[in-house]
């Protein structure tokens, strides 16, 4: 961290550009911060609870269980309120679309994604490749919704690819085999890129603010779910229940996504695409210290480098938002990315 903050005051950076840049002129920002950095560690004890799970239950299965219970939850919650059935009364044939693209988008291919790759690979080094999706939020922006990138952009990517190459080379010195690593590794970068790709889509859907937080989240989730339980039943079958499996899901379903993704989804009303991004990062501390806690993955000195490095360069890519070294706000229209 010491490093950097010399790199941004090198830069001409100072930490009120930085919390400008977090908080930005509406005070209420400082709630939908408050939301998101509590379910980005949320999310960080998934990882533990998928891991824990992985052995007794199918991985698609499992992410699609998670997600289905929760959005009964979250169906049950809308259809018993009068403004969310409101609200479903005026959705109509191009936005059940939308909000289906985006639950098939984010929960049954990112979501899908990221349960089969932890069958396969450790914690930390799923959560330092995940670490990677303000990247892509960045390339996908100046594609879809006509963001410049400067040169310190493309420097501190560099910087993070670097990082990561650190951690995972040589492919010798990870204890696991050649075929499951490289089967694994290639669905976890399906996952980023297309976690990437959901955050820009689900930024531009809840930007127009046209519908709650909740009803897009039950709704999208309940599409994606149903899917992926489709191809879960057919590919991977229904395996006996225990115990454990059953609280994993509940806790799963209610607290880190039920209550999880309405906060964030709310969060994404108020906040930028990059702000949520850089929020997420902060996941890579949860998931390392839990772990090394829960699942005795001690990270070599060579990995807490590479860990550091990758988690710098990806906030630092982030506040380079501009040419002159400033972090300023910019009027984008990111609804045309979903029209």
């Amino acid at each position: 961290m010491i490093s950097v903050i010399l790199v941004l005051e090198c830069n001409n950076f100072n930490l009120l550009d930085v919390i400008w840049f977090l908080m930005t002129k509406d005070s209420s920002s400082l709630f939908a911060i408050v939301e998101a950095l509590f379910v980005a560690f949320l999310w960080s004890t998934s990882f533990v609870i998928i891991k824990f799970g992985s052995d007794d239950i199918p991985p698609i299965l499992f992410a699609s269980l998670r997600y289905l219970v929760a959005s009964i939850i979250l169906l049950f919650y809308v259809g018993t309120n009068e403004v969310h059935r409101e609200e479903l009364k005026q959705i109509d044939r191009n936005w059940w679309l939308k909000l289906a693209s985006y639950g098939l988008l984010y929960y049954s291919f990112a979501q899908g994604f990221l349960y089969l790759s932890l069958y396969y690979l450790p914690v930390i080094m799923i959560s330092l490749v995940l670490n990677f999706t303000p990247v892509i939020v960045i390339i996908l922006s100046y594609f879809f919704l006509v963001e410049k990138t400067n040169w310190k952009q493309g420097f501190f990517v560099i910087i993070s690819i670097s990082g990561a190459l650190l951690y995972l080379l040589p492919l010798s010195e990870i204890d696991l085999p050649t075929d499951e690593f490289l089967f694994g590794f290639s669905v976890l970068i399906l996952a980023l890129l297309t976690n990437g790709f959901a955050s820009v889509y689900g930024r531009a859907i809840n930007r127009t603010k046209k519908f709650s937080a909740i009803t897009v989240t039950s709704i999208s989730m309940t599409f994606g779910s149903i899917f992926l339980l489709i191809y879960a039943l057919i590919v991977e079958g229904f395996p006996e229940l225990n115990l454990a499996i059953i609280i994993s899901v509940l806790v799963l379903s209610v607290l880190n996504t039920a209550i999880a993704f309405s906060l964030w989804h709310h969060a994404m009303q108020k906040l930028k695409a990059v702000q949520m991004s850089v929020i997420n990062n902060t996941m890579i501390v949860h998931t390392t210290i839990l772990a090394i806690i829960f699942l005795d993955e001690m990270p070599t000195i060579k990995g807490w480098i590479a860990l550091f490095i990758v988690a710098a360069g990806t906030v630092l890519v982030q506040l380079y938002t501009t040419n002159d070294n400033k972090i300023k706000e910019k009027t984008i229209n990111e609804s045309e990315l979903i029209k």
